[in-house]
């Protein structure tokens, strides 16, 4: 039985005890399987809604996940596409037309999606997929067609709809000029052909369009639910579905009896709950929680549980990041913006975060195929300047050819604004006093809060950012600078940028596309709008009887294959 954990437990949490049990056991806490299927995640942050399209990008997705499925979803372990609401797909000879059959579809052609039965036994447990002609339906009984996904794709596009991820259905025909309020929705590059046959018709060749359909905004949501105004989550159809949310105390999931493949779901029961640092260790040394997120555990704790069997470390597509207000002075001029990068000592603060994470030099991490920036020397007054080293000295050259300390001598106050713990924070605000003679005002906010700051560009100055990839390609650390995208929270756009991603996304060749996208990545270095921190490392602990989990670079798990082995017993 989970504890009734009031708010301000939450927000203030009590010191980790690492003392104790753990020293006799390879494992950190308690061991002892629970009597039922039900796992207690961890889930860092409150979330702050359940609507696919419309989701902030927060803890929310992980029960997004759970509530909902889209075209496809991601294979646990190598990212891959695979079935979900749809079982086939078929594309034209210049992969401009993508045609995809739902479940229950009596004939479906062309490429079949893997499914359970490409599975390992630890995910599948033995069963076997359902049948493709077994109709998917939502969770109160209707039939899931090709007509929910018309609809549910033009609400995102739609600006009335107020989605901050339109613009990844920019690659779909008239999708930018719907969302500008140029077209109407239902002028979107989409149809039924009938109820089970789902067509998409692309403004060009996009090679990685199919990567795309695993992310939330792409998933369908009920109209009919929609319409009524229901709570999001009733009506799903997903492998869960909504049965308490109490806000900042815990959100519970249960199995979904009317999801299409309802016999491989295991758990009874999925909780979530808002915890993080101390709080989440110590509810896992407990056993009030069974996993945790991998990226809330924060720096003291990795070190301290590093040798603990149950403790996972996993290179992630995740970017640490501080964004730039470029709307407002000083950081309207970009010489300042180079100036805060080149004055931040990177690895000293992955130094001081002692849990894995990579220096990041530019915005991209490595991924195959691709070269990410390593170096991008700047000319100004005829001298050279690498705008992506750590160089004090170079920085302070530059503030001063951007006009700043004042003639009146003053020392510049800028805002940094946060959330979570303030390390981090602290050693920017320590370095950019030394190396630039600046101060540094903190401003801490509460992570739904901060977000909506952040979207709306509410702030001044620089705000704590950060991306976590959507799936495995470069484009999803570049997209959300695309005019018209409010995710990157920088304010900062440029035609010419949007014109080399364009050019990159219609490149039919992978290896050209992945220099195209380079050029892109350059390109927005060079107008600097955040500063790159890190590249992150999950970390995170998973008791030994959780079984059908597996660790990837997005950190993206299928709830429906996750199980207890109530027989489970240290060797």
């Amino acid at each position: 039985m989970i504890r009734q954990i009031p708010r301000r437990g939450i927000l203030a949490a009590g010191p980790l005890v690492l003392v104790g049990c753990g020293h006799q056991s390879p494992y950190f806490g308690s061991v002892t399987p629970p009597a039922r299927q039900r796992l207690v995640y961890a889930n860092g942050n409150e979330p702050d809604a359940f609507d696919p399209g419309t989701y902030a990008g927060g803890t929310e997705m992980r029960i997004i996940n759970a509530l909902f499925d889209g075209l496809t979803k991601f294979h646990p372990v190598t990212l891959e596409p695979m079935a979900a609401l749809a079982t086939h797909f078929e594309t034209n000879s210049e992969a401009t037309r993508f045609t995809f059959y739902l479940r229950g579809h009596p004939h479906p052609r062309g490429i079949r999606f893997p499914n359970t039965d490409d599975l390992p036994e630890e995910f599948s447990r033995g069963h076997k997929a359902p049948l493709d002609g077994i109709p998917a339906r939502w969770s109160d009984g209707a039939l899931i067609t090709a007509k929910d996904f018309v609809y549910s794709w033009r609400r995102v596009v739609d600006p009335k709809t107020g989605s901050a991820d339109a613009n990844y259905f920019y690659y779909i025909q008239n999708a930018e000029e719907i969302h500008k309020g140029k077209r109407d929705p239902e002028d979107l590059g989409v149809r039924a052909m009938d109820d089970l046959t789902f067509e998409v018709i692309l403004r060009a060749p996009a090679v990685h369009f199919l990567a795309l359909q695993a992310q939330r905004c792409f998933f369908a949501v009920p109209s009919h639910a929609v319409a009524r105004a229901l709570e999001w989550g009733r009506v799903v159809s997903g492998a869960f579905r909504l049965k308490e949310w109490r806000p900042y105390q815990r959100v519970v999931l249960v199995r979904n009896p009317r999801y299409y493949e309802a016999e491989v779901v295991q758990l009874e029961e999925l909780v979530f709950l808002p915890v993080r640092h101390s709080l989440l260790v110590n509810l896992y040394k407990s056993g009030d929680a069974h996993v945790t997120d991998g990226n809330f555990m924060g720096p003291p704790f990795a070190g301290a549980l590093r040798n603990r069997t149950d403790y996972w470390t996993t290179p992630a597509l995740d970017r640490g990041d501080y964004a730039i207000n470029v709307r407002a002075a000083p950081f309207d001029n970009v010489l300042m913006r180079y100036a805060l990068n080149m004055a931040t000592d990177k690895q000293a603060i992955v130094k001081a975060l002692e849990a894995g994470q990579r220096p990041a030099i530019g915005c991209v991490p490595s991924m195959k195929g691709y070269e990410p920036v390593t170096s991008l020397p700047v000319d100004v007054d005829g001298i050279s300047f690498d705008v992506l080293r750590y160089d004090p000295e170079g920085a302070r050259s530059l503030m001063i050819k951007a006009g700043f300390p004042s003639r009146s001598g003053k020392r510049m106050t800028i805002d940094l604004t946060f959330e979570g713990s303030p390390g981090v924070t602290e050693i920017l605000q320590q370095q950019w006093r030394t190396n630039l003679n600046i101060e540094v005002r903190l401003q801490r906010l509460e992570f739904v809060v901060w977000i909506r700051t952040s979207l709306d560009l509410t702030y001044r100055g620089v705000i704590e950012g950060g991306w976590t990839g959507k799936y495995t390609d470069p484009a999803t650390f570049l997209d959300l600078f695309q005019n018209g995208s409010v995710q990157s929270g920088t304010g900062w756009s440029d035609a010419k940028f949007d014109a080399l991603l364009t050019l990159a996304d219609r490149s039919p060749n992978l290896a050209i596309r992945m220099q195209r996208l380079a050029e892109c990545e350059r390109f927005l270095l060079a107008a600097m709008p955040l500063i790159p921190l890190y590249f992150q490392t999950y970390s995170s602990l998973l008791k030994p009887y959780v079984r059908g989990w597996a660790y990837n670079a997005l950190d993206e798990h299928h709830f429906k294959y996750v199980w207890i082995d109530r027989n489970w017993r240290p060797s």
